[in-house]
């Protein structure tokens, strides 16, 4: 609708101000206008997800959660963050805590040290999941 308001009166500054935009918007459009006429009607936006940065660290983290749903075996975000976590340290040693490590730093007090050394288990190694279910559940519950 902006794009047509624009090719009829070919003026960019009083299109945006017609419209209430800026003008660096109508100037995108324009360029973008066979790509915003292909696209669904239903879509907000053009731009596509962020890739995923480690996806193979994804993928056995959603399999894992799989595994446990198909269990029925409620998933909690902290089940989440340690099992990644753990995945991260068996995989090239990648350490997602930022928080917890300093770049500057080097030093760490043990209990955070225990937290990001842990065991090394692959999702496809593990035969009984409802035993790690409820240690992590008993771990959650004295903290």
């Amino acid at each position: 609708m902006i794009v047509h308001y624009f090719e009829r009166i070919q003026n960019v500054r009083l299109t945006a101000r017609q419209f209430d935009i800026k003008p660096k918007q109508v100037h995108d459009w324009r360029s973008k206008k066979q790509e915003l006429l292909n696209a669904a009607p239903y879509l907000l936006t053009l731009n596509h997800d962020r890739p995923a940065q480690y996806l193979l660290l994804e993928e056995k983290l959603i399999q894992w959660i799989e595994v446990l749903r198909k269990k029925q075996i409620a998933v909690t975000q902290n089940m989440v963050i340690r099992r990644a976590k753990m995945l991260a340290k068996t995989k090239d040693d990648l350490v997602f805590d930022y928080e917890i490590l300093d770049e500057n730093s080097t030093n760490m007090n043990e209990e955070n040290n225990e937290e990001l050394v842990l065991d090394n288990i692959d999702a496809e190694e593990n035969e009984d999941i409802g035993e790690e279910y409820k240690e992590i559940e008993a771990d959650n519950a004295w903290e």
